[in-house]
């Protein structure tokens, strides 16, 4: 597989077991759980159903509403400065029943970022 690198512009090449290891072992770290049904039609009402009961302007209530049914997808990008080269993980949600909620939250939210004592520009 050829994968664009964490940081920096460079492309690798990785053996396609190896990745799909290395995510497994990410997956398998604890952090995640297997779901039994999939929740995203549930997750797609109660979304649809707090931005009716919201007050925003009916044509913003329309464009936040959720429509696309896709499932965030997660995949690794290698992390080439650390040793045993780990994934960095990369959940991709556009689509997602979120998606256009969450841009529109970051638009509110972007105005603020960095005017506060405790942001961080980079560590």
């Amino acid at each position: 597989m050829v994968l664009k690198v964490d940081k920096g512009g460079e492309a690798i090449i990785l053996d396609k077991e190896d990745y799909i290891c290395k995510m497994n072992e990410h997956l398998n770290c604890g952090n995640y759980k297997n779901l039994n049904t999939n929740p995203i039609l549930k997750i797609m009402r109660e979304v649809k159903k707090e931005i009716l009961d919201s007050n925003l302007e009916e044509r913003l209530q329309e464009k936040l509403t959720p429509s696309c049914k896709t499932i965030p997808r997660i995949y690794g990008l290698p992390k080439m400065h650390k040793k045993g080269v780990p994934l960095r993980p990369i959940v991709n949600t556009i689509g997602s029943p979120t998606y256009e909620l969450t841009k529109y939250v970051s638009k509110i939210l972007r105005p603020l970022v960095g005017n506060t004592d405790s942001f961080i520009n980079d560590s």
